[in-house]
């Protein structure tokens, strides 16, 4: 009652302007207590229709063209508080907080909103009765809700209205509501009814200079709760707390002057950063992520990816399909695929394909290269282009925030350890982030790799690779200075904005990002140039049985129709007869298992003993027959005979 506010059962009495609902009339008053003509209907129920679906449906109304005041509770002497600067104000956002900390013992000026103390639509600088207010030397605190400072609009009027009110001779400090204990939202009538004190928020606030200073740092920096380090929004650069303080913002300082209850004016050098740190309203994760398309924090994480660097637009794209025509030819299934494999993860940011591509060809500028940072400056900050030394690295700074890297010419002397480890890269789901000096971290792995290489043996395959689509450039000679000068003039010049929208809009219905790469002619010839002497026998022996058995079973003395099953050291004596070539049984064994060759179980025989045969034909017969069937075979073909010994020398 003494806030004269007055229960509506239907808001649409007082005016036809306003909702047919529940509500409550909120009168106003001025400095002399008086009430005004202006007043706020606050909604208590949301409306019917489509209005009442919205995310946030209305809740406040006032009558039309009527002119915004700032509220004054009437449960203090406003007008001999607004002549006696002495006298602390707080300042809030809506009419039942500013009347909750008036009641409790300090003035306190309610908004309708946190920018409803001036009319730029009228230019009215400060909204009745603000302006018979005597600001000068007054110490004025900001306390808007708990979201304050993860808000920056909020934020962003919290700093203007403290502005203002320095203008006006006003010393103004904002304070920051903390959240409740669950966690929720809460504005100073929640706080104070939650038995919170106003002595409370007016010891933790700060002056105008350094909260402008805070919230920069806010607006820049995240502190990463599962590192204890600070992380740099716009890049995701991370930064020790030590270097935060002393070394990138050690000159971060601001001068403060306070009051001591005598009257007495210190003077205090205030550091920023650690402010910062210890400011409660900091903005904080729980850990960092890169997911490529989702927001910069959610569920308290940081994701650190920066977006795309380019906007699509629709336009000429005629140069890119030159350059593809040079480097595929008439290879279309090859061409095809490629520009699929590229669009997919544009079309689904973030998507790891688990296949990687290979353009190699021994002819110099031919376009490789140029592919690659095509493709790489629609990507932006999230492209990179690697070499050797990132590869053999312990530190992977490299892969941080990354979505497409072009590998130059990645070979090295321990061929198949190397090509594990780029089959692990291509393959990951979670990429251990590992920076000098700084804790390593994990992240979801969204890198799709694609490489170039002059030589024909630069990755080593096997028979069974499901990851490479390998392609060799089909043009023989580079194109002319002319044919890239106006290249790259298209592609600066709006012609990678065209390419990321033709890549947006491909159609990928008949694209499986799972399904392995495809065998091109080109894969084949590189699986052949990255054979060993010994793996080109075994794959030449798999490939050719019908050549190469009846010699075995001469040798052996056994009929060729029943050498169905073989040891690896039969193996050896076709391919080094007079055993000069230094290779092992065993290395023979290996070679037959990468070829794909079946073995069975360890079997003991009669004849060898206890031994594991490898099955050259019948697969299904022989990987589903039993011990005793395999045994009666072995001992029946190779009976104890002159095959026996030849073979007892290996």
């Amino acid at each position: 009652e003494a806030l004269g506010m007055k229960f509506l059962d239907d808001c649409s009495k007082i005016d036809p302007q306003f909702l047919k609902v529940r509500g409550i009339l909120i009168p106003y008053f001025g400095i002399d207590g008086k009430q005004t003509d202006f007043y706020r209907i606050r909604y208590l129920d949301k409306p019917s229709g489509f209005a009442g679906q919205v995310a946030k449906p209305q809740r406040y109304a006032q009558a039309a063209g009527t002119l915004n005041e700032a509220y004054l509770a009437p449960l203090a002497p406003w007008e001999s508080i607004a002549l006696r600067p002495d006298i602390d104000i707080l300042i809030t956002e809506g009419e039942l907080k500013g009347a909750k900390g008036t009641k409790c013992g300090v003035p306190c000026i309610a908004l309708g909103g946190v920018n409803t103390w001036s009319s730029s639509k009228r230019n009215i600088d400060l909204l009745e009765p603000l302006p018979q207010i005597n600001w000068k030397g007054r110490t004025v605190t900001i306390v808007f809700d708990s979201d304050a400072a993860s808000n920056p609009n909020v934020a962003l009027a919290q700093v203007s209205l403290a502005k203002k009110l320095l203008a006006l001779g006003a010393l103004p400090r904002i304070a920051s509501l903390p959240t409740t204990s669950s966690g929720e939202k809460q504005g100073l009538d929640d706080f104070l009814v939650a038995g919170g004190e106003i002595e409370e928020i007016l010891k933790d606030t700060r002056g105008l200079a350094l909260g402008e200073r805070l919230s920069e740092l806010n607006s820049r920096f995240a502190y990463v709760i599962d590192q204890d380090l600070i992380v740099e929004r716009v890049n995701g650069r991370r930064i020790r707390r030590e270097s935060f303080c002393n070394g990138h913002f050690a000159n971060n300082n601001i001068t403060e002057y306070l009051t001591s209850g005598n009257g007495n004016v210190k003077k205090v050098e205030v550091k920023v950063p650690m402010e910062w740190l210890r400011w409660t309203a900091r903005t904080d994760v729980k850990t960092m992520t890169f997911k490529p398309g989702k927001p910069s924090i959610e569920d308290g994480e940081y994701n650190t990816w920066a977006g795309w660097a380019v906007e699509p637009k629709k336009g000429n794209i005629k140069p890119w399909t030159e350059l593809l025509s040079h480097i595929f030819g008439d290879e279309i299934m090859a061409r095809d695929w490629f520009e699929q494999w590229i669009a997919y993860p544009m079309q689904n940011p973030g998507a790891k394909m688990f296949t990687s591509v290979v353009i190699w060809g021994p002819e110099q500028g031919t376009g490789k290269s140029l592919l690659g940072y095509t493709i790489g400056s629609i990507y932006g900050d999230n492209f990179t282009e690697i070499g050797n030394a990132e590869l053999h690295s312990t530190f992977n700074e490299w892969a941080i925030n990354r979505q497409f890297v072009m590998g130059d010419e990645i070979t090295g002397s321990d061929r198949r350890t190397e090509a594990d480890k780029i089959k692990a890269m291509i393959t990951q789901k979670l990429l251990r982030i590992n920076m000098k000096n700084l804790p390593t971290y994990t992240v979801p792995d969204c890198i799709n790799y694609y490489f170039t290489s002059n030589h024909p043996a630069a990755f080593f395959l096997d028979d069974q690779d499901r990851r490479f689509m390998i392609h060799r450039t089909a043009q023989k000679k580079a194109e002319s200075v002319e044919f890239y000068d106006n290249y790259i003039r298209w592609k600066d010049n709006g012609g990678t904005e065209a390419l990321f929208d033709s890549f947006l809009n491909l159609d990928l219905s008949s694209f499986n990002p799972t399904a392995r790469a495809p065998t091109t002619a080109s894969k084949l010839e590189l699986i052949d140039h990255g054979r060993s002497d010994l793996n080109q026998w075994v794959y030449f022996f798999m490939e050719n049985l019908d050549l190469e058995l009846p010699r075995l079973a001469e040798y052996l003395g056994v009929p060729e129709t029943d050498l169905d099953l073989v040891l690896n050291k039969h193996l050896k004596w076709l391919y080094d007869p007079n055993d000069n070539k230094r290779v092992t049984s065993n290395g023979i064994g290996r070679e037959m298992s990468r070829c794909g060759a079946k073995t069975l179980p360890q079997t003991r025989t009669d004849t060898f003993g206890k031994q594991r045969f490898y099955v050259l034909r019948n697969e299904e017969k022989w990987l589903n027959a039993k011990p005793d069937t395999v045994r009666e075979h072995v001992d029946k073909v190779f009976a104890v005979s002159e095959a026996m010994a030849k073979v007892s020398k290996f």
